[in-house]
Formats: C-alpha cells, sequence, structure tokens
C-alpha cells in the first residue's frame, strides 16, 4: 500500500532514530527548552482549531433568520410579530390544563374569533371550514407502566383548508393548547426583604427551629425567660409565602429580644454549637446592633396589612372596591415614612404607575359599585372595559349592552337594595352580588327583563378572580405562571399565521390542509385520539405533521418520521429552508431511551397514518415549568419555525405523492442535516451498501499490508501486531467507558448527583479529562511495553490501522443490524479513509500532522454537531427521569464516548510530531478535542395536598390521614431542599400498602422513583367528593362474574385495582376491552390494574364502567376479592385552578431555583 517514497522515510526516520541516540542524550537540556516551545505552539494550533469548530457549529445552533413583520414587502411570507401577537392570546390565559376554565372556554373562544377573522379576509379562492367539538372514548397505551386512558369531553378545534372545487386528500397538522398545572407562591413580602437587605424573616424561622428541635433547649429558654419576668411564650412559625405572619412573629421576638440576647450569649457556650448554620446565622444576626430597628421597623408595617385582607377574605365579591382600597393601602403604607406633601407631589404618581394597580381594567371594574350608578362618564369606562377584553362579547352584544347600561344610569333604585346597615361611626353594605341580583329582578311594562344583556355580562364579571390568594396575588412579586409558551402554544401560533398567509394567497392548493387545534395532550394523547378515531374529517386524511416541544425556543428538529414513506423525509428536505433533522434522533427516541409520547404515536397507531414529528429541543430546563414564557423564545426562532412550516404546508398541499405515493410508499431513508445548511437523505439500502464498501476498502486495504512485500519493522509480523494494536485500542475504550461508569457510581454513592447539572462546566473535569487521561495512560503505557524500539512512523501507521479496523468493524456491525444512525461511524471510517490512507509521498512530519488533521476536521464537526445537540436534549432531561436512574452514570458515558471517538486517530499521530525532535530537536504534542458546556438550571418536583382513606371489605375505614406527597423527579431528591425548607426535616419515607402502593400517583410511574416522602398535616378541604359505587353484580358462570361501577369527582380521577391472589380481571369496558397490567411499583406484590380517566366540561352523568372478576376459588379471597381505590387530583374545580392554604404556604417556603408543581388530591380504596 505504501509506495518507495514512504518506504525511504521510514528507513529513514529508522536509521536516524539509532545514529542521533547519543547526540539527544548529550544535548538533552537545550532539547528541553526547544521541546516545551514545540509542544506549547503545537497546543495552540490545534487548540485555535478545535475551539474555532465549536464555535462554528454553536453559531450555526444559535444563528436564527431575521423576524419579519408588515413593514414592507412580505406578501407570502410568515410574518413573526404576526405570530407573537398569536402566541400572546393565547398565553394571556396562563396555564390551561384541561378541565379549566381558561383551557375549556377562554382559549377555545380566543382559537374561534381569531380563525373567524381569518376566515373573514380569505381570498375566494379557498374554502375554510371551522368545526369544535367535545368527544369521549378509551384506549389502551404501552406508555410509562402501561395504562387505559378514558377520557370525557375532550374538546378540539379543527379548520379544514381546501380549494373552492373540493379535494380528495388531506394533510394534517396538528398541536395542542393545554398545559400542566403548578401552583404559584406569594413572595413579594420576600423578595422586598431581601431588596432591603434584611434577614429578619431568616432569623424568625432559626429561632423558631431552634427552640422547637429539643425538649431541653425548651426548657433552658423557658428559665431564660423566668429569669427576666418575661412572658413564658415560644416563638410563632413564620411562613415565608404568608408574608401577613411575620408581623405577630415579628412582635414575638422583639418581646423576647433580651432574653434572645441573653440566652444565645451565656447559655450556649459550648464549640459544639459552632457547627451548626442555625446558630451561626442567630448569632451573626444578634451581633448586629441595627437588628432590632430592622425587627421593629417590619412589624409596623406588616400590622398595616391585616385590615386590608380581612375585607378580602370574604365570600362576597369585591372585584369592584379592589382598585381603590390598594390605593388606600399604599398610601397608608409610605403615609407612615413620607410627608404628606411629598407622597402626593411626586412620589404617588410614581408609586401608582410602577405598582401592578396601576391597571385600567381594575379602575374600570368600580362602575359595578352602586354608588357608582348615577357617576358622570361610566358607560365610557364600560366602553373601554369591554374594548379591553374583546373576547367576552360580540360585536351586537356590545351595543346592547352599552344601551342597557345608559338605562341603568337613569333607574331609580332604592338604597335598601345595596346600604344594609348605617351608623354614625359605621356604614355596612349588602355584598354587590346581592345588589345586582335585585337590579336584573326589574321588569318593563311587558313584563320582560329590563336587563337581559346586562344579566349575562355582570355574573362574569363578578366572577372574576377576588379573594384571599388573589388580592396577594396583585400586590406580589409573582411571575410563577406556567403558560407553556413553548409547550406547546408556539405550536399554535405558528400554525395560527400559516393559515392568515395561505388563506390571503390568490392560488389555492391541489389537497386539503386541516389543522387540528387539541385541547388534551398534556391530559396523555387524549384529544389527538378523540379527533382520529372519532371525527369524520379523518377519512382523507393521508399525512400529518405533530408540532410539539421539550424545550423552549431555539431550532425545532425533526426526530421522528414514517413509519416507511420514504417521500415524506424527502419533500421535508427539498422544502425546508432551515433543515435540522437526524435518523439518529428517530432511533433514539423509539427506543425508549426519552422517557416521553407525541400524538405522533396516536395517530401512526390508531390512525394508521405516517406523519412528521417535530419539536423544540433547547433550553429543555424550562419545559413544563413556569419559566417556560414568551420571552425565552429569542427572536427569530418563531420566524424560523414558520418559515418552515409554510413551505411544508405549501409542499404537501401540491405534492401528487399524498394521494398516490407510489414507489415511494415503502421504504426507509437514511437522512441527517448536514450543519443545518443542506439535507442528506439517502435510502436504507443504498446506505447499508456505501457501509459495506467502505468496510471492504477499508479491510482490503489491510489486507494489502499483510499480503505486500515487507520492507518496514513491523510489517514482517504485521497481524500479529495489528492484533495487539487493536486489542489494545478496544481495551482503552472499555476501560475508559468502565472508569466514567465508576466515577459516576461513586459520586452518587456519596450523596452528590448531578453536580454539574447547574455547572455543565465540570463535566470537563468530572469526566472528559479522565476518561482522556485514562484513554492515554493505556496507549501509551501499552506501546511502551509491546512497541519500545519500533519506528515511531510505524507504530503510528499500525494504530492508524486499528482505529481503522475497529471503527469498519462497529460499522459493519451496526449496518447489519440495520441501524441507520450507523452514518455517524461512516464519517469516521470514510474521510480517514479518503485523505488519510490515500496520501503516500508525505514523509515531512509536519505536513504528515496537518494533512491527518484535515482528514479528521469533518468527521469532528460532525461529531461536534451532534454532540452538542445530544447534550442539550439530555442533560436538562436528566432533571425529571426520576430518582431511580442514575444520571451521572448516564451522561458519563455520553462524555466518554465522546473522549473516545475524538481522540481515537489522535493518539497515534503525536508519534510522528516526536520523529522530529530526532531531526531538528522538536517534538510534538497530544491532540486531545476539548469539551463544550450549556447552561442549566433547576430541579424539578411533585407536590400533593393529600387526605387518604382506606376502607375494608367491610367498609369500616381502618386507616385515615393527611399531608404532603412528596414525588422528586430529580435524583437528589429532597436532600437539596432540606436546608431551605424546614419542614422537610418531619418527612418519612413512604410505605407501600394497598392498590399502586396507597399513593395517589397521577402517571403510573411509582417504579421511576426509587423513594417518595411524606409530611403529616391537616386535611385539605375538597369538593367535590370522589366517590366509588358499585351499582349492580352480574353472575356470568359459576366463577366470574361482572361488576358495574359509577364514578363521580373532579376533573381527574386515577382508578387503581389490585386483585386478591387467585382473583383475575379478565375483561373490561374501557379500552381494547382487554385487560393490561401496569408495571408494578416496589413493594407491590399483585399485579395492579391503572386507569387514568379525566373530562374537560363537567359531564351531566357519573362516569360507568364495567370489569369481569374471575375466582379462582383460594382461601385468600375471604377479606375480599379485588381492591380497588380513587385517587382524585384537583387541578381544576368547576373550571378554576384549585389549591390549598397549606400547600401554597409550604410551596412558598421553597427557593426560587426549585420548579414544583403542586395541586391537591386524595386516595380512597374499598375491598369488595
Amino acid at each position: 500500500m505504501a509506495g518507495m517514497t514512504r518506504h525511504r522515510f521510514q528507513q529513514r526516520s529508522h536509521d536516524l532514530r539509532k545514529s542521533e541516540v547519543g547526540e539527544v542524550t548529550t544535548q538533552d537540556s537545550k532539547f528541553q527548552k526547544n521541546r516545551l516551545r514545540f509542544n506549547l505552539l503545537h497546543w495552540l494550533i490545534i487548540l485555535c482549531l478545535d475551539s474555532f469548530i465549536v464555535y462554528y457549529v454553536h453559531r450555526l445552533q444559535t444563528k436564527y433568520p431575521a423576524p419579519l413583520d408588515h413593514n414592507g414587502d412580505n406578501k407570502g411570507r410568515f410574518i413573526e410579530t404576526s405570530a407573537r401577537s398569536y402566541l400572546e392570546g393565547i398565553t394571556k390565559f396562563g396555564p390551561r390544563p384541561v378541565g379549566s376554565h381558561e383551557n375549556e372556554v377562554l382559549t377555545v373562544e380566543y382559537l374561534l374569533n381569531t380563525i373567524s377573522e381569518i376566515q373573514q379576509k380569505a381570498n375566494i379562492v379557498h374554502k375554510i371550514e371551522v368545526d369544535s367539538r367535545r368527544t369521549s372514548g378509551s384506549f389502551y397505551l404501552d406508555f410509562i407502566g402501561g395504562f387505559t386512558n378514558v377520557y370525557n369531553n375532550i374538546n378540539n378545534v379543527m379548520v379544514r383548508f381546501s380549494p373552492r372545487i373540493g379535494a380528495r386528500d388531506s394533510l394534517l397538522i396538528n398541536c395542542h393548547y393545554d398545559t400542566l398545572i403548578n401552583v404559584t407562591a406569594h413572595n413579594a413580602f420576600r423578595y422586598g426583604l431581601k431588596e432591603y437587605g434584611s434577614k429578619v424573616d431568616q432569623l424568625c424561622l432559626d429561632l423558631f427551629y431552634w427552640v422547637k428541635q429539643s425538649p431541653c433547649k425548651q426548657e433552658d429558654f423557658l428559665e431564660v425567660l423566668q429569669e427576666m419576668e418575661l412572658e413564658e411564650k415560644y416563638f410563632i412559625r413564620h411562613v415565608q409565602s404568608q408574608w401577613l405572619t411575620l408581623g405577630p412573629v415579628t412582635v414575638r421576638v422583639i418581646k423576647h429580644y433580651a432574653a434572645v440576647c441573653d440566652y444565645f450569649s451565656k447559655h450556649l457556650l459550648s464549640k459544639e454549637h459552632e457547627k451548626n448554620d442555625n446558630y451561626c446565622r442567630i448569632c451573626a444576626c444578634l451581633k448586629d446592633k441595627n437588628t432590632i430597628t430592622k425587627l421593629k421597623f417590619v412589624a409596623s408595617l406588616a400590622n398595616i396589612f391585616p385590615p386590608f385582607l380581612k375585607l378580602f377574605q370574604t365570600e362576597g365579591p369585591g372585584l369592584h372596591i379592589l382598585h381603590d382600597e390598594c390605593c388606600s393601602l399604599v398610601r397608608r403604607v409610605f403615609g407612615r415614612y413620607l410627608k404628606a406633601d411629598i407622597l402626593n407631589k411626586k412620589i404617588k404618581r410614581y408609586l401608582f404607575s410602577y405598582l401592578p394597580i396601576d391597571v385600567d381594567i381594575l379602575k374600570h371594574l368600580e362602575i359595578l359599585h352602586p354608588l357608582m350608578q348615577h357617576q358622570h362618564g361610566t358607560t365610557k369606562r364600560l366602553k373601554k372595559f369591554i374594548a379591553a377584553v374583546p373576547d367576552v362579547l360580540t360585536d351586537i352584544e356590545v351595543d346592547s349592552v352599552l344601551e342597557e347600561w345608559m338605562v341603568y344610569t337613569h333607574e331609580d333604585i332604592h338604597e335598601n337594595w345595596y346600604l344594609k346597615e348605617q351608623a354614625t361611626d359605621k356604614t355596612t353594605y349588602h355584598r354587590v352580588a346581592h345588589y345586582w341580583n335585585n337590579v336584573f329582578q326589574l321588569r318593563n311594562s311587558s313584563g320582560q327583563p329590563k336587563f337581559m344583556k346586562l344579566q349575562k355580562f355582570i355574573p362574569y364579571l363578578l366572577t372574576l378572580s377576588h379573594g384571599n390568594a388573589d388580592v396577594e396575588r396583585s400586590l406580589s412579586h409573582n411571575k410563577n405562571m406556567l403558560t407553556s409558551a413553548s409547550d406547546d402554544a408556539v405550536s399554535c401560533a405558528l400554525m395560527l399565521e400559516v393559515l392568515r398567509v395561505v388563506a390571503s394567497e390568490d392560488k389555492s392548493f391541489r389537497n386539503e390542509i386541516i389543522f387540528l387545534f387539541n385541547g388534551g395532550e398534556e391530559s396523555i394523547l387524549q384529544a389527538s385520539h378523540a379527533f382520529i378515531t372519532q371525527h369524520p374529517w379523518t377519512e382523507n386524511i393521508r399525512a400529518f405533521i405533530n408540532l410539539e416541544a421539550a424545550g423552549a425556543g431555539g431550532r425545532e428538529i425533526l426526530f421522528q418520521a414514517g413509519p416507511d414513506n420514504p417521500w415524506l423525509i424527502q419533500l421535508y428536505a427539498d422544502h425546508v429552508p432551515h433543515p435540522f433533522a437526524t435518523i439518529v434522533g428517530q432511533e433514539v427516541f423509539q427506543s425508549g431511551i426519552i422517557p416521553s409520547e407525541t400524538d405522533f404515536r396516536i395517530f401512526r397507531d390508531y390512525g394508521g397514518l405516517p406523519g412528521l414529528d417535530i419539536a423544540y429541543i433547547s433550553n429543555g430546563y424550562v419545559y413544563h415549568t413556569q419559566h417556560d414564557t414568551i420571552d425565552m423564545i429569542p427572536p427569530g426562532c418563531i420566524q424560523r419555525g414558520g418559515d418552515n412550516l409554510l413551505a411544508l404546508a405549501r409542499g404537501f398541499g401540491n405534492s401528487p405523492l399524498l394521494s398516490d405515493p407510489g414507489q415511494y410508499k415503502h421504504g426507509k431513508l437514511v437522512f441527517f442535516d448536514l450543519l443545518g445548511l443542506k439535507m442528506i437523505v439517502y435510502p436504507h439500502n443504498v446506505g447499508k451498501i456505501i457501509n459495506l464498501i467502505t468496510v471492504a476498502a477499508a479491510l482490503i486495504g489491510i489486507g494489502k499490508k499483510i499480503t505486500g512485500p515487507h520492507t518496514g519493522f513491523i510489517e514482517k509480523k504485521y497481524i500479529q501486531h495489528l492484533g495487539k494494536a487493536t486489542g489494545i485500542l478496544l481495551i482503552s475504550w472499555i476501560v475508559t467507558i468502565l472508569v466514567i461508569c465508576m466515577i459516576g457510581f461513586l459520586t452518587d454513592l456519596i450523596g452528590q448527583p448531578m453536580s454539574w447539572f447547574t455547572n455543565t462546566w465540570l463535566l470537563i473535569g468530572l469526566y472528559a479529562a479522565p476518561a482522556g487521561l485514562v484513554m492515554l495512560f493505556i496507549n501509551e503505557a501499552a506501546k511502551f511495553i509491546l512497541f519500545d524500539g519500533f519506528p515511531v512512523w510505524e507504530v503510528e501507521s499500525l494504530f492508524f490501522d486499528a482505529n481503522l479496523t475497529v471503527f469498519s468493524l462497529l460499522l459493519a456491525i451496526l449496518t447489519l443490524r440495520d441501524i441507520s444512525s450507523a452514518v455517524m461511524i461512516l464519517v469516521f471510517v470514510l474521510f480517514p479513509l479518503l485523505i488519510r490512507d490515500r496520501i503516500t509521498h508525505i514523509y515531512n512530519p509536519h505536513q504528515f500532522f496537518c494533512i491527518h488533521l484535515l482528514s479528521t476536521v469533518i468527521p469532528f464537526t460532525i461529531f461536534i454537531y451532534s454532540m452538542l445537540t445530544a447534550l442539550c436534549l439530555f442533560i436538562p432531561m436528566m432533571g425529571r427521569t426520576g430518582s431511580n436512574v442514575i444520571p451521572d452514570m448516564f451522561i458519563g458515558v455520553i462524555v466518554a464516548v465522546a473522549v473516545v471517538l475524538a481522540m481515537s486517530y489522535h493518539d497515534g499521530s503525536v508519534s510522528v510530531e516526536r520523529l522530529e525532535y530526532y531531526e531538528n530537536n522538536k517534538c510534538g504534542v497530544v491532540h486531545k478535542n476539548g469539551t463544550w458546556s450549556l447552561k442549566s438550571t433547576y430541579p424539578y418536583y411533585y407536590y400533593q395536598h393529600i387526605e387518604r382513606t382506606f376502607h375494608d371489605h367491610t367498609g369500616y375505614v381502618y386507616k385515615h390521614d393527611s399531608g404532603i406527597f412528596h414525588i422528586p423527579f430529580d435524583r437528589n431528591s429532597i436532600h437539596v431542599l432540606k436546608p431551605y425548607v424546614p419542614e422537610l426535616r418531619d418527612v418519612v419515607q413512604n410505605d407501600c400498602r394497598g392498590p399502586y402502593c396507597g399513593w395517589p400517583y397521577f402517571f403510573p410511574a411509582a417504579f421511576l422513583f426509587k423513594e417518595t416522602y411524606y409530611i403529616s398535616s391537616s386535611a385539605p378541604k375538597l369538593t367535590p367528593h370522589a366517590d366509588l359505587k358499585r351499582v349492580k353484580v352480574t353472575e356470568i358462570n359459576e366463577k366470574m362474574q361482572r361488576w358495574h361501577f359509577d364514578v363521580t369527582g373532579p376533573n381527574y380521577v386515577m382508578v387503581f385495582l389490585s386483585p386478591r391472589p387467585g382473583v383475575d380481571v379478565v375483561k373490561w369496558s374501557v379500552g381494547d376491552g382487554n385487560t393490561h397490567p401496569t408495571q408494578l411499583p416496589p413493594g407491590a406484590q399483585q399485579p395492579q390494574y391503572f386507569i387514568y380517566y379525566s373530562y374537560g366540561l363537567t359531564p351531566d352523568k357519573p362516569w360507568s364502567f364495567w370489569i369481569d372478576v374471575q375466582i379462582n376459588g383460594t382461601d385468600e379471597t375471604r377479606h375480599g376479592l379485588l381492591e380497588i381505590a380513587l385517587g382524585a387530583h384537583y387541578l381544576t374545580v368547576d373550571g378554576s385552578k384549585k389549591s390549598t392554604p397549606e400547600l401554597e404556604n409550604y410551596i412558598g417556603s421553597f427557593p426560587d431555583w426549585a420548579l414544583p408543581l403542586a395541586w391537591p388530591a386524595t386516595y380512597e380504596s374499598w375491598s369488595f
């Protein structure tokens, strides 16, 4: 394989090495100086090359097109500003879980009104049909642990866009507008204290828990109080989210302040206390002379608020007085510290514009107050309010409401309707709802209600939130509203804008496009199943595009396509201007490594359709959190996604392949984008041929070395030495990965898992550097032992061939196993083979080294591009994969594989540079490719305020408790929170008893969690009560019965079934009729069955189902045949988000970087 030039160079290098050994030894000092200079130079060159590649790839991944607006000649173009306005329209409603008023009514109305506007402006050549319907059904889904999904009244909004002359074939484009639920914490006072620089709230908490920790401390402190003749009362617990509790708490601390100073300065002198964080914080505060002043200031300020809060703790509507009372509160607060003239001149105007009370809607709602009836300008204020909420009334209704309001302002209404009691010192009023109910009773001369339209409009306003929590929220520094801008409101905004653009064009498409805005994806793919299995428009659908998100912003990736129908990928490649797709993503996602599913699966499995699955994956840390906001989507991201979606809509809309794919219906494609610039697409079978030809070429080249002339020192025993080099290489790979696994395991074992989650640069020191050092040490040690004294060039050539052999064999194995992702290994064989192994006339080490780097630049660039994408996806995902997964081992292996692949070819090439030392007193370097880091944040938790009740087969309640149920999705579990949340000191680990372990899991995912926790508390007060009734038992045969049940409860009810030994659940009325046991949670022995039930609007009758129970007649059934439990989740109740004071107090004590998703729930089990 090598020519005479290379042979001469090999011989020359070998002879030169022999002849100059003595000279090298005598000039060692000079050599070391030159060697250091040479090393630094080459390190600098390689570092610059690698840094440039990483920088270039990163820039390509974060480069977005310029966003367009309506200015200029942008007709027929996707406009980002327009799409952002749609996005704001959807997200303004806040969280939109299934069953909430925001999801079932407000968002639906917004979509329908927006589509109606587009419909009115559409070109006459297009036909636009709109449908919105609620559907019920059920299906089995082998996802997470496996469960049967039942839904009722789930809503979809659908638009069929077709040519006026009609079309036979349709493309479906799908998004979802629903979200998960979240609980907000009202923490304005905390933020204020933080800005103020005071640690008063922390001092109060530390004192409370210090005394509470042990009876001994309580007795000691009580003695100090007695000595100083102070009131013998302990400290009060301050709840950080309920900032009004700080008033009485600080008052108690002020009363005992002298005793506190005496206690900590004289009675606690042991040095053991110095290791206690609470003790250190308390002592630091007590040494500060300003602490008592700060306590008095906070106590004075906090005591202003209770009267205001008490006013809004009543059940009656208070929105009509909220603005005036908030303004009065601001005046009272600042009036204590500022002179009246200063406050009235400048500061009042500034405060009222800066604080969230300067809201026109609140000002306008004052007109609902009875005393405002005859005030001038109320009609104008009502008109402004209606304009601010355009989705409430139609244009026709607006005129009627204004006319009736003018009549109302001139109506003669007796003061007894609103005046309850009047005295010289106090006046009390009836609830405003009482007043308006009387107004609505007024009749005209014909006996009809005078205010028919107002009777519809005013109650809508009075039911707006006005209670305690909302008052606090209006004055809170609170942005914790889960709007799910990326998951998946942005996709809905893209679809609305694409619909607007194509509807305005003067040329119709060949095919129909159905836009599906589904209202139930987060409830586990319910709405897509409802549409694809029951809607009449599905008959003509031939393919679909599903739009999803697992992050916020960035580039949207095509990560799944098919099944079969390679024309889909080809159409994507031919039309999208900004491609981002990879076959690796498809095979990884479909392998089940990623614990997620999309509507793609429903359309594929239940609709039998091929399609494309496209999702945003950047910044996955904000996925399903309150940080997924519009601000997280950089300018240009929406433009990029919109350009691609519009291009796909036009491509599919005019493609004849939609109706007849022909020869393109079957088969599989290998696809990936080349740095986002160009799509590479070719048939899977062609890819197999390319892979195998490349493998054959590499092995033939190596075979020629075996059978060719042997002039080199190594080539005389080439097979033997190649086997040694290959063995060394494989051992170095395996040992490197095993060492990194061990490091990951030990990191987890010592209680420091995911230390890189918020500091991803630590991956370099934790995994990348050790992996590189281990691999380098093994290779160098093996070369020193097995190849000492061998010509340097031939050792390098031998290890290059060993790498080529290993990569070729790996490529062959993956190809023969039909793994299309083998293309990632192909580049590590093809380019070194074409560039490096073809060049035989280079004998200058510098020139050779440059050629070697050139042969690895393309594989390294493609590799870095893929690895950055993988880390961008997987690192944030580790925060929500459950506590049973060891993320340090998983991420460590990814980094180790990256280092192994990046270093393999370069290790041997360093030896050639060392040869230069013998010629010019210079030495080469070890080329180790760098790694990278990404930004990160936030751990992930689920919390439920629960009440549990267990019945035996006689109906007797043998167990009842209540508390906070903790489900940590993070490997760190709750341990990372314990220093910040004192309540967690009382936490206990949960046991497993009863159906599905006796806990109200929202998903059948108990097996994912190493441990869950529980803190006892008072029971939540929840309605409607979840109830299960066995209404009928039918004998099928002597061993089988059919049990009929009715279930009532909130929007989300999980049914857990656990048969006793000797009893089988053989059939039921839900799903496909076949029972499917879910994966057993830890500690469970008997089969467990999981039914997920939810509804949108409240159904008019209970959910009914039956199960067939087969009894095998064992003694185990004497205490009951079957245990059934209901896990009722109160995410929403009657359309409104639900929480409890205990839950909000608890969540409010969490640090800002924690992401709790929380709601109330109940668990009740029966034995039948």
